[in-house]
């Protein structure tokens, strides 16, 4: 009886929790939208090494760079500082396809102004949305955020050897209770 309750707890843990980690997003076709008439160079683009897209507006660039790791740094380069009325300023990134797993966390790590806050970010399972309305920025890095994905705490190939190792455990469960009778 010890033996089969090891093993419940065993292949619990093993199989039914998911777990967030930073995104794999090497190779990820996404988009970008803004709203307000921003000129975006690159609305499709693959994540890589650089710089992915730029985002225009006046004399305003946005640059958006994503790391295969999740990890989002913005760049901001005017010249003068600039706030953004209600509705102006949005960023919206989509995942095309579904070639990243559902997004779990968009979390700021750092920023260049203490107006921008993590309530300036937020996702669906597919889209990033940034939100710059409100406040003031200089040249230079915006921010660095760091994009989480939810992944199964067992990844497919280890599913077989779990089923080996309750098929082995069931076979002794068996060939003790034959020797009990």
């Amino acid at each position: 009886m010890k033996f089969l309750s090891a093993f419940s707890a065993f292949a619990l843990a093993l199989g039914l929790s998911s777990t967030a980690s930073a995104a794999d997003l090497s190779g990820a076709e996404m988009s970008l939208t803004a709203y307000a008439g921003f000129d975006i160079s690159n609305p499709t683009f693959n994540v890589g090494p650089g710089v992915e897209t730029t985002a225009d507006y006046l004399t305003d660039t946005f640059t958006f760079d994503f790391t295969e790791t999740g990890l989002l740094t913005v760049g901001y380069d005017g010249p003068y500082r600039t706030a953004f009325s209600s509705g102006f300023g949005q960023f919206v990134f989509t995942d095309i396809g579904d070639t990243i797993a559902d997004f779990s966390a968009f979390t700021l790590l750092s920023s260049s102004t203490a107006s921008f806050t993590q309530s300036k970010l937020n996702f669906t399972a597919d889209t990033l949305r940034v939100n710059f309305t409100g406040f003031y920025m200089e040249t230079g890095t915006l921010f660095t955020a760091q994009i989480e994905t939810a992944v199964s705490a067992v990844p497919l190939p280890a599913t077989f050897p779990a089923l080996l190792l309750g098929i082995g455990g069931l076979a002794t469960l068996r060939r003790r209770q034959r020797r009990a009778v």
